[in-house]
C-alpha cells in the first residue's frame, strides 16, 4: 500500500505486510505501476437497461408452471482505445443483448435467481472473450407472497481475463 510520506511526495512502498521496504519518490513510484494500474484508463462501461426476456423460474410449482418476464441491466466492461469509429473494433452490444436473451430463452426450469445469475455470467465470459468485467441486475416481478406488489432482484458482478 503507498502512503504520502512528506510533502516532497516520497512514498512507502510496501508489499501488503505493515512493514515499508524503500521510500521513493514521486516519481520513481511511476516505475512500479502495474498492468493493472494502467488498466481503467483504457476501459469502459456499456450500459444496457430494462432488457426483457420469459423464463419459467421460480423454487415453488405455481413460478415454474406459469413462467415469468424477467428484466435485467446489464454492464460491460470493455476496451475503448483504438477504436477507430469503427464497430468491428470494439463490441456490438445489441449482438451481446440478444445472444444473452437467446440463451436465457432455451433453458429449461431454472429454481433460483442467483443460479441464473451465475450461468449467464459464464455464458458471457465464455463467449464474449473481449469484455473485461460485467454487472448484472435481474428482477424478477412475479414473487409469491400475499400482498406482495414490488419485485426482487440481484445483482452479481465479475471480473474476466482478457
Amino acid at each position: 500500500m503507498n502512503k504520502i510520506l512528506n510533502s516532497q511526495a516520497h512514498k512507502i512502498i510496501s508489499d501488503g505486510d505493515s512493514q515499508p521496504h524503500k521510500i521513493i519518490s514521486e516519481q520513481e513510484s511511476q516505475s512500479h505501476k502495474t498492468r493493472f494500474d494502467l488498466e481503467p484508463q483504457n476501459l469502459c462501461w456499456i450500459e444496457v437497461h430494462d432488457v426483457s426476456v420469459f423464463l419459467h423460474l421460480g423454487a415453488n410449482q405455481n413460478e415454474q408452471a406459469i413462467g415469468q418476464n424477467l428484466k435485467l441491466n446489464l454492464r460491460i466492461q470493455i476496451p475503448y482505445r483504438n477504436t477507430d469509429d469503427n464497430l468491428l473494433n470494439t463490441v456490438d452490444y445489441g449482438y451481446i443483448i440478444n445472444r444473452i436473451t437467446d440463451y436465457i430463452s432455451g433453458l429449461t426450469k431454472i429454481n433460483l435467481l442467483e443460479y441464473l445469475a451465475e450461468l449467464i455470467l459464464n455464458f458471457i465470459e465464455r463467449e464474449f472473450s473481449n469484455i473485461s468485467a460485467a454487472e448484472l441486475k435481474l428482477f424478477k416481478s412475479y414473487v409469491p407472497l400475499a400482498n406482495f406488489t414490488g419485485n426482487v432482484a440481484i445483482e452479481v458482478s465479475r471480473n474476466f481475463k482478457i
